[in-house]
């Protein structure tokens, strides 16, 4: 797809639950080599929501192509659901957001009972509780086929292979056959039987003039589908890549093509061209590709005409199982629960010599783990450079799968194939890169004048930075002062090597003097959300093959409301989740505030930093001034103004009014507008509540039910002091590289007077083997069965699992 470079994240786990930690280790390679990438020394990682907003972010400080950090599921609200991870460079934003690595978690609720991890209880369509900024996906038809010609087009006369994939609404559909018939006359041409995944290939000569049709038999009923037209004439290519271990053979065929005779052909993988040349076709060509030349993942053969445009592609996979391994071996073969588990890991490259490398290690519960099909190999050799969701890439790369290879030659037809106009130009040069790579901690933006937005060339900024306390009374922070000048448009950019959290101060100034401009940051460039595939949602736990019943879940985001029955357990009769508040330790009363203000946060449909969000809003070039009807407008599309009979503005919250409580303290009717006095920069957070509960207890006791039923929701205001900035000044806070937290390893010399209920017993991602490959650690046995599983990569540059 690109040389923008790649990424792969190694966690701990293949699930988690409410409170749990997710420990990462990341590796960040260059596409062309795998090799540690010397670009960029910043990796973002972020925890986005089943509705796609990201809810915990962070800035990682890359050594080596190496990184590692962790996230706490300890938010308010909480609500269980398929969670994101995604990590990426800024440099990688230049090309693709295919380029973004991607992970899907299920996050269940906390078991009702410590340590029964049997207990997975999930929410359907928490999406929408949160409020979904995923795309929508349509709701797939009960029997869809989709046709992919090999090489773009289907040309008449010349003999194509085209590949099909049945889709369902549960993901593939395998138990289905067809034929391919000439519309005209209806007789059978090519007869169709997927394989694995609803995937399957046949070969159709078709005629000039002539138009073809599938028929699917699935489920007692047959499915029509018109097959793409095919063109008087062109250039054909074909691959036979499964014939031979060693070599791929390229057959190009011509007929009819008004090109000059000479045509392109480049060989490249992973966005590196190994040969390149031209070939005179009068109407067939025989190429043949020695495969050892290449590492192990994804090439493409591409056919260009001679002014350089693509005429056709096809990618292939190439596998010369020049894989570095990493074997386990424990030192004994049983043990007692708690006692010491010894293990030594030895690595090695493909010729069994030992490596030095840095491995990321973790064991795990082996009981109840939800399966996850992929690894490094899998994430950096096939997922990284194909569009799309790959259901168990790792079976691709499995010596006991004897059908991988044709497997990932349909795979590489279907989801790597592409249609190039004929008239499509070649790929442009890469001349114009917004996000160089970054060597530091980048603060990037535009200085414009407060009115017409206008840019503001040569205009003195500084910049004072002062790190945020650690603990309170900390009298070890760090500052620091910059000063710049706006550029001819208006932009002004630094770097700094900071860590942690720090508050940022910026002003202008014009001839000695301050000015009132202002100062819009370039933050708004993470990646949209993408819509998640059924499949990432079908759940297998291991040493079962089969989906479990009770916790397939919908995604929440699907344009049809014809929804399944929800087959998921212990959830309220209006779809909310169970919360037992018992396992909540509040200091105090049970009816305590401190009780009140985390039960309304854990009920909450939508929690929002608002020191973060005037932020994105001002970085969008919005000026909102003291505003707060606005701000909410910009942070959650379910309100919208209202002016009411007297002239005054209400806002409305899904049609219904809006009930503002500030710091928790009930709202009396003589008093409900008070919240338009509030400076918006002294506002911590907000919470926003449906229940009717809650807006029971915080209206005024004076309202009727039926006038408390009028409001659509309760915004809860947290507030803290803040003092106002002067106009032309900005203040914001800056994300530094994070500080990793430390894996907690018990000591079990002296035996515990409480259960050991942790799913991950053993973390480590910096575990260093010698120079004869190995390396050796210890952790604590339990009585379930454990799983090790180890990654890295290595100075040849070719991963390791």
């Amino acid at each position: 797809m690109s040389a923008a470079g790649k990424v792969y994240l190694h966690f701990d786990n293949t699930s988690y639950y409410h409170g749990d930690k997710i420990w990462f280790k990341a590796y960040v390679v260059l596409a062309p080599t795998h090799g540690m990438t010397p670009l960029s020394q910043t990796l973002y990682v972020e925890l986005l929501n089943p509705g796609g907003k990201v809810i915990e972010k962070k800035t990682l400080r890359i050594t080596n192509g190496q990184c590692h950090g962790d996230f706490t599921l300890s938010q308010l609200p909480f609500y269980s659901g398929y969670y994101e991870v995604r990590a990426y460079t800024k440099y990688m934003l230049n090309f693709d957001d295919d380029v973004v690595f991607s992970r899907v978690f299920p996050i269940f609720d906390r078991p009702a009972k410590d340590g029964d991890y049997t207990d997975r209880r999930i929410m359907k369509n928490s999406g929408v509780k949160y409020g979904t900024e995923r795309p929508a996906v349509k709701k797939p038809k009960k029997l869809d086929v989709r046709f992919y010609p090999e090489g773009g087009y289907i040309i008449a006369g010349i003999p194509c292979r085209i590949a099909f994939e049945a889709l369902g609404r549960n993901g593939s559909v395998d138990d289905c056959s067809g034929i391919v018939v000439e519309r005209q006359s209806d007789a059978v041409v090519a007869n169709m039987t997927p394989t694995a995944d609803g995937r399957g290939v046949f070969t159709l000569l078709a005629a000039e003039g002539k138009s073809y049709q599938a028929k699917i038999d699935h489920d007692g009923k047959t499915y029509t589908f018109d097959l793409p037209t095919a063109k008087k004439g062109g250039i054909g290519l074909s691959l036979d890549n499964t014939s031979s271990p060693d070599t791929a053979v390229v057959t190009i065929r011509r007929r009819y093509d008004r090109n000059a005779p000479s045509i392109g052909v480049i060989f490249s993988s992973r966005g590196y061209v190994y040969s390149a040349g031209d070939i005179v076709l009068d109407s067939v060509s025989v190429l043949k590709i020695n495969k050892s030349q290449v590492p192990s993942g994804v090439s493409t053969i591409t056919l260009t005409d001679a002014d350089g445009h693509t005429i056709a592609d096809r990618m292939f996979f190439v596998d010369n199982s020049d894989y570095a391994t990493i074997a386990v071996e424990s030192d004994k073969p049983s043990y007692q629960p708690m006692e010491k588990v010894g293990m030594q890991l030895t690595a090695t490259d493909r010729h069994g010599n030992p490596v030095a490398t840095t491995l990321s290690v973790a064991v795990t519960d082996a009981d109840n783990a939800v399966e996850s099909y992929s690894d490094i190999l899998s994430g950096l050799l096939l997922m990284s450079d194909i569009k799309g969701y790959i259901a168990n890439p790792s079976r691709f790369f499995s010596p006991s799968n004897p059908d991988r290879q044709t497997q990932l030659d349909l795979l590489m037809m279907t989801q790597g194939w592409r249609r190039y106009k004929w008239s499509e130009s070649k790929e442009k040069a890469l001349a114009d890169i917004k996000y160089p790579p970054e060597r530091g901690i980048g603060v990037e933006g535009q200085i414009v004048s407060f009115v017409k937005k206008k840019p503001k060339p040569g205009v003195k900024l500084t910049a004072a930075l002062l790190e945020r306390e650690k603990h309170e009374g900390d009298t070890t922070r760090l500052s620091m002062v910059r000063s710049i000048e706006s550029d001819s448009c208006g932009q002004f950019a630094f770097a700094c090597d900071i860590t942690g959290t720090w508050d940022l101060i910026m002003w202008s100034e014009e001839n000695g003097k301050k000015k009132d401009h202002r100062i819009i940051f370039d933050r708004k460039y993470a990646p949209t959300p993408r819509a998640y595939r059924q499949e990432e949602q079908n759940l297998v736990i291991s040493g079962d093959d089969s989906i479990a019943d009770n916790l397939q879940a919908d995604t929440g985001q699907t344009e049809d409301d014809d929804q399944p029955e929800d087959p998921v357990r212990s959830e309220t009769p209006d779809g909310e989740r169970l919360l037992s508040l018992d396992e909540i330790v509040v200091k105090g009363k049970r009816n305590s505030r401190e009780a009140d203000i985390l039960r309304n946060r854990s009920k909450s449909v939508a929690y929002y930093d608002m020191g973060r969000e005037l932020d994105d809003i001002a970085d969008d070039g919005k000026y909102i001034g003291q505003d707060l009807l606005a701000a909410l407008l910009n942070i959650n599309p379910n309100f919208r103004r209202q002016i009411m009979p007297s002239g005054e503005e209400e806002i409305l919250y899904k049609g219904k009014k809006t009930l503002f409580v500030i710091n928790y303290e009930r709202s009396y009717f003589t008093d409900s507008v008070r919240y338009r006095n509030i400076y918006l920069e002294s506002i911590k957070s907000i919470y926003i509540n449906e229940e009717s509960a809650i807006k029971l207890k915080y209206a005024d006791p004076i309202l009727s039910i039926m006038d408390i039923d009028r409001y659509g929701c309760v915004v809860f205001i947290e507030t803290d002091p803040a003092v106002p900035v002067p106009p032309g000044t900005r203040r914001t806070v800056i994300d530094g590289y994070a500080v990793p937290a430390e894996f907690y390893h018990p000591d079990y010399s002296v035996m515990p007077e409480e259960n050991d209920y942790r799913r991950t017993l053993y973390w480590n991602p910096d575990l260093a083997t010698d120079a004869d490959g190995k390396a050796r650690q210890r952790s604590n046995s339990t009585t379930m069965p454990l799983a090790v599983i180890c990654r890295s990569t290595h100075r040849e540059s070719r991963p390791m699992a």
